[in-house]
């Protein structure tokens, strides 16, 4: 297990939007970036919030701090814009308890 995974630690959780017909990377209109934990959900909108930042165009990222141990899952939802509006690939973690507390 990668120990980015642990309890406390900060991992950069990057989310990539690209045109299904160009195949290029590309800006929506909107994006929210979707992070379900063991207990909730918390969302973070571009534009809006300020953990959501643009890397480059189509490329988007949050340092996201796990705060508990469990399964975690991070994605993203764009609407209108060049690309297709729906979800983006959402990615699944498992969080360990810190080992040293």
């Amino acid at each position: 297990m990668s120990n980015d995974f642990v309890v406390g630690k900060t991992f950069r959780c990057r989310i990539s939007i690209t045109d299904k017909l160009t195949n290029s990377l590309t800006d929506p209109a909107n994006l929210t970036a979707i992070f379900q934990t063991p207990s909730g959900t918390t969302a973070y909108v571009y534009d809006t919030d300020p953990e959501l930042i643009r890397e480059g165009e189509g490329n988007y990222y949050v340092d996201y701090t796990w705060g508990e141990a469990g399964q975690h899952k991070w994605g993203g939802r764009i609407s209108a814009g060049s690309g297709t509006p729906g979800d983006v690939e959402a990615k699944t973690v498992n969080v360990a308890a810190d080992p040293f507390s």
